[in-house]
């Protein structure tokens, strides 16, 4: 552990000194004298002084402004990586399966919704999606009635196959007992809702 620390220290001073050609680094490169001379001499003087040039130079490094976002994001994706998934395909099973309440969200990637393959409550149930970029497609019984919000920024709304408009509250209603209410916002991509 305590070399890796060392390696991205160097790494960062060598793209320091070469790429960006920034004076922080004769901070850094003081600070590092100023607390070989503290630990000689055994004065905290010389350590506080190192200290305040140390933080002088990482303040000034163009890499360690990249660096610190990098690691939180680093850090946010490892913590979170099992509970959330936001990027790629999702796709309900193919097989017959138990209704569960829908609530998808991802950055990216196609969703493929289909409730014809389970036997929906007589309560009412729930399709909510949030997506950023990609294509949404969600099948319906025709025995359902619907309630649709969709929220489209780019992109067109398919609804049966009929274009409709992007910002629009559709309700299709059968005359059935079991009703589902559908909402969908996109910022890039398709959507299509169709009962079959």
């Amino acid at each position: 552990m305590k070399n890796t620390i060392l390696i991205i220290i160097g790494l960062i001073i060598f793209v320091e000194l070469f790429l960006f050609h920034n004076g922080g680094v004769w901070f850094l490169l003081f600070a590092f004298a100023l607390y070989r001379l503290s630990v000689r001499k055994g004065e905290k003087m010389y350590a506080v002084a190192a200290l305040i040039f140390f933080l002088l130079a990482l303040l000034s490094m163009v890499t360690v402004r990249w660096l610190v976002p990098v690691a939180v994001i680093y850090w946010l994706y490892t913590r979170h990586r099992k509970e959330l998934y936001v990027a790629g395909p999702y796709m309900t099973p193919e097989k017959p399966y138990a209704w569960q309440q829908q609530a998808v969200t991802r950055l990216f990637g196609n969703i493929t919704i289909d409730a014809t393959n389970t036997i929906l409550p007589l309560e009412p149930t729930f399709i909510s999606v949030f997506q950023g970029i990609g294509k949404t497609t969600i099948f319906v019984p025709y025995d359902v009635a619907c309630t649709i919000a969709v929220n489209q920024g780019f992109g067109k709304v398919l609804i049966n196959g009929h274009v409709m408009d992007a910002k629009k509250h559709v309700l299709l209603d059968e005359g059935a007992r079991r009703t589902c209410m559908i909402h969908v916002s996109n910022g890039l991509g398709e959507v299509e809702i169709w009962q079959k």
